[in-house]
Formats: structure tokens, sequence, C-alpha cells
């Protein structure tokens, strides 16, 4: 499974264990129709999910705070 047992950020054993990690996440790779036909089906919804959460495609909020960090 993806998500998998950490110790609490709020520690310091964990917030060390996060800072390790944190940039090793790599998004789901995209792939073609064929190429996930051929992913089993116990896997496919596990590679459907990891797609969904690794590349969420979010709208920029035009916000005043936005509008002046990108000033």
């Amino acid at each position: 499974m993806i998500l998998g047992g950490h110790p609490p950020r709020d520690a310091y054993v964990g917030w060390q264990s996060y800072r390790s990690r944190r940039g090793l996440l790599l998004p789901a790779p995209a792939i073609s129709l064929q190429q996930w036909r051929t992913i089993p089906e116990s896997r496919s919804a596990d590679y459907d999910l990891f797609r969904h959460l690794t590349n969420a495609n979010l709208p920029l909020q035009d916000t005043p705070m936005h509008d002046k960090v990108a000033g």
C-alpha cells in the first residue's frame, strides 16, 4: 500500500522522518489506454487512485495574497 505507518510529525523522530522523505514521492506516470488494460484488475484501482492523488489539477485562486505574491 502507498500509505504506511509513520511516526507523527509533531514528534522529533516523526519530523526527521518526514524531512528525509518529503521529496521522494513521484507522481504516477501517464500511461496509454493499452498499457492500462494490461494492468491486472486488482492493481488498476490502485493505479487510478494513486494517479488521482498525485496528479491533482487544482485551479489557482485569485486572492489578494496571490496577487501580492505574484507581484
